[in-house]
Formats: structure tokens, sequence, C-alpha cells
């Protein structure tokens, strides 16, 4: 059953055997109807039924209770506190009516007025131990730091020491900048009770002062008290990470891979985190680790896609291609629903230049994922950009023409349909338009930018290229060998030799086989200034 069902038989119950029930018999049915609405979301039904208990009952405290509750699930706050000021009027000693007007008070920045009526509550009913932490949450807002730690004190008294206790008054100690203190209360607390939860926070301690040996301890602890316990076996991986001691570290890793209780979830958001935070290069120093962990955790969880998906990215980070493709190919296997893997082989095709296979799996994606519009149309730009590549021209245009009729306005492909256009020198004036409409959407994009200039420039226009090519060197352009030598022509072209040959220079040096015949071009038009002398 729900928590606020239960909530609802409670404060239903609590109602019924009120005098208001004996003055109008009908009325405890149309509560627990109108309660029934509530807990459904159907709040206008809700309201309907307490609309015609107020009617014969104004200050029926359940009534004004609820309507208070419908109010306050449609964002309505002043009138949700102006129904329940009634509530708490028609019956004052009511937990939940004040209760709630008090979480009000704090939501809406009432935290003075909120903090006196759980101060109240706490009074009438010292046994309601979310009321402690009510208080300490209210105080810590307040700045009233020594009442928080006291309140802590007194929820101690009710309830014991606990663990969730410890762990809060040792962050409100270091919130207070009692930093010694803090530690010496969960140094304390474990030396009665013993928790590996409360030694993952003395290690966490220890680490941020990098007293990585001790920290080790703590996990070791821990892991005595919890084998398998998953934040002590990351932490001490961590540990281990940090001091270089990698043999060890993925001994542990393994160990925490291996567990069936640890979510696939939380091991592939670890490992991903991990690759990123690493690097390429470094991975790639322990690239058979790295799959030993991967290859363990695919086998604890042998249905779960995110652990597929986790190996696939890995692949893709280090720039296995063949092996991605492979893997990709073997996911969508077995989870068919995931296009996700059929678009990562692509990608590992694509880097492999076997671009049949490409085109093969385009293919698959469009049989496979027809109702997904935006699938479709990234698939057949891709399909066009690799009908291109391979000379067929006429696909490739067709292709983009697709996929424009699912998106006129899709700036890749307008832009890599235009450019294309440019470089055949065909239909000029409507590769002009569309590339005219990806600047418009993307004013400080220098691809965009570069495609647009060097088409005004094609059509006669270089005056008019300028000003955009300016604008892609300001953007990024100057890192790309081809914005520069298209800037250059058209500088060239307008008779600003000396900074054509700027940016010529430019492009030389990163030019890094991208235009063939760069420097055979540049000579050419060195020997053509020289002409014009």
């Amino acid at each position: 059953m729900k928590l606020w069902s239960v909530i609802c038989i409670i404060v239903v119950s609590a109602v019924l055997s009120a005098v208001h029930v004996h003055a109008q018999p009908d009325v405890g049915a149309y509560i627990v109807d109108a309660a029934a609405k509530v807990d459904a979301g159907d709040y206008a039904g809700a309201e309907e039924i307490l609309g015609k208990v107020l009617a014969v009952a104004p200050s029926n405290d359940a009534a004004l209770y609820y309507m208070a509750m419908c109010r306050l699930a449609l964002k309505q706050t002043d009138q949700a506190e102006h129904y329940l000021i009634q509530a708490i009027t028609a019956d004052p000693s009511n937990f939940w009516y004040r209760q709630r007007l008090a979480s009000i008070y704090a939501a809406t920045g009432r935290n003075g007025q909120a903090m006196l009526i759980y101060e109240k509550l706490l009074s009438d009913f010292p046994k309601k131990t979310e009321l402690y932490f009510n208080l300490t949450e209210l105080y810590i807002v307040l700045g009233e730091d020594e009442k928080a730690l006291n309140t802590l004190k007194e929820v101690e008294t009710v309830i014991g020491m606990t663990e969730s206790i410890a762990i809060y008054r040792y962050n409100l100690l270091l919130k207070t900048g009692k930093k010694e203190e803090a530690y010496r209360s969960l140094e304390e607390y474990n030396s009665r009770y013993s928790s590996p939860v409360v030694l993952c926070a003395l290690a966490e301690h220890q680490l941020s002062g990098h007293e990585y040996s001790a920290a080790l301890t703590y996990y070791d602890e821990a892991l005595e008290l919890e084998p398998g316990f998953s934040p002590a076996l990351l932490g001490k991986a961590e540990v281990l990470r940090m001091t270089r001691r990698y043999d060890e570290y993925f001994t542990v890793l393994d160990q925490y891979m291996a567990d069936p209780q640890e979510s696939p979830e939380a091991k592939a958001d670890y490992l991903s985190e991990v690759v990123r935070r690493t690097g390429r290069r470094a991975v790639m120093s322990y690239d058979n680790q790295f799959r030993a962990l991967l290859a363990m955790m695919m086998e604890t969880h042998p249905e779960s896609v995110i652990a597929a998906k986790c190996h696939a990215e890995y692949l893709m980070h280090t720039w296995k291609w063949e092996d991605l493709s492979h893997a990709c190919m073997q996911a969508f296997g077995k989870f068919p629903s995931e296009i996700a893997f059929l678009e990562m082989a692509c990608i590992g095709d694509y880097r492999l230049k076997d671009y049949d296979k490409v085109l093969a799996t385009c293919d698959m994606i469009l049989e496979n994922a027809a109702a997904d519009s935006t699938k479709v149309l990234n698939t057949l730009a891709m399909k066009g950009d690799v009908y291109h590549l391979t000379g067929r021209r006429s696909k490739a245009y067709k292709s983009y023409e697709k996929a424009l009729k699912l998106n006129p306005d899709d700036v890749y492909v307008l832009n890599n349909y235009a450019y294309y256009l440019s470089i055949e020198g065909r239909q000029l004036k409507k590769a002009c338009e569309m590339s005219r409409k990806t600047i418009e959407a993307e004013p400080d994009n220098a691809t965009y930018l570069d495609t647009y200039g060097w088409i005004l420039f094609l059509m006669g226009r270089p005056e008019e290229a300028r000003g955009h090519f300016k604008r892609a060197m300001m953007y990024g352009g100057n890192d790309s060998a081809v914005v520069l030598d298209h800037y250059a022509e058209v500088l060239f072209s307008l008779g600003e030799y000396d900074r054509a040959m700027v940016y010529w220079n430019k492009a030389m040096n990163i030019n890094n086989g991208e235009i063939k015949d760069l420097e055979e071009r540049i000579n050419a038009r060195k020997r053509q200034r020289e002409d014009r002398k």
C-alpha cells in the first residue's frame, strides 16, 4: 500500500470518530470517496465531493484538509494554506494537518513559522522521530547549528544511537567547520557499534586529508565486517588507483564486478567515469584488465543491456573499431529493440572504411526503427554521406532529399547537401538557399559559415563571402585547413594577396592530407600574383 494511502486511511479514520460525522450521517462516506479520488489524482472529482460536504458542514476538518491537498497538488499554495488553517482551527490536535502546514511554510521560505509548528508538534508528539529531523534541517537553514546538534542528541534519547544519526551529525559538524570533532564523533560511534557505513565515512575523512594508508585500513575493516560491501570495495579501489597500485586495483574491481547483488547500472557508471577520467592512452596501457572487468560484468549480468552498452562504449572510446562492429551486431541480436547498437556498429564500420557494411547496417536501422523519425533522418543523412564519399552522388542526393522531407530544417543535412552541390558547381542557387538556413539557425558555426561563404564566392559574390569567412575565423575556422584555404581564395580574388598568403600558410601548417593539392595550388597562386605585378 502507498504511504499516501496509509496516511489517508489514518486521517479518515480519525475524522470519522469526530462529532462532525454524527451531525451529518452521510459525510463519512463522502470523505472516504473524496480521499480515494485524491489518492488517484482525480482532484476535480474530489473537490466536487468535498464542496458538497462543506456546503452542509463548513467546518468539517477532514473536508478542509482534503480540499487543501487538492489545491496543493494543483500548485495553488495560498489556497491550500487557507484550507489547512481552517482545518487546524476545527481540530487543533490533529498531527497531519499541522505537519502539512509546517511543510508548506518550509517550502515557501517561511522557516521561522515552520520551526514554531514543528517545535510545538515535537512537544505534543515526542516519539515522532521525523519531527526531530525536520527541525534539525530548519535549524541548519536558519544557521542555528547548536540547536540542530542538540536536536540530534534529543532524538538519540528516543531511538538510541544509529549509524544514520552518526553520519548526519558528522556532516553537520563538518558544515560548521568542526572537522576534528566530526571525526571524533564517528570514531566514538565506531568504537561502540562498528558499522561498515561509518567505517567508509571515516575512510573518506582520511582521504580528504590524503591519508591513503589510514583510509585503506578503514576500508579493509569495513570489508571484514561485511565482505563485498560495495562502497568499501569502490573506496578501496580508488585508494589503490590513486596510489598507483594497479594490480591490486583491478583485483578489487574484479570482485566488485562479480557481485550479482550490485546493479549493472552502478557498475557501468563507475567504469564509464573511470575510463573518461583516465583518457584513451592511459586506458590502453591496461586494456586487457579493463576488458576483463567488462567481460565479468556482462557474464554476471547477461540480460543487462546497460552492461552491453558499457562494453560497446569502451570499445568506441579505445578506437577498437573491428571489435566494436562485431560486439554491437552481437548485442543487437540479443537486444533487437536497442537500435543504438546498430548505430555504434555503423561508426565502427565507417572508421574501418567498410562502407558497404555501413550502408547495409543503415538499411537494418531503417527497417527496425521506421517509427522513429529522428533515427530515420539521421540514418538517411549517414547514407547520403557514405554514398557521396564512395562517388554515388545521385544516391547521396536522393538520401538527403528523403531526410529533408522528414525535417526541412535539419542543419546537418542542409549543410552537407549544399556543400557537396557546391563542390560540383551544381544548383548553386538551391545550395545557397539551403546553406543560408544553416547560418540563420547557428550563426556562430564555423563549418556552416564556411559553406555559405564558399557558395557565395562561387556565385561571384566574394565581397559578401568575406564577411562570413571573417566570422568563421572568430568561431574556430582557424583550426580547419579547408576553411583557411577557402578564405584565402576569397581574399586572393579581391586582390588582398598578402593576407591570402598568410591564411594559405596557416592552412599548410595544419593540413594533414585533407587537401591533397594544397601546396600545388598555392604555388600556382604565387605565380599568378607575380604575373599580375
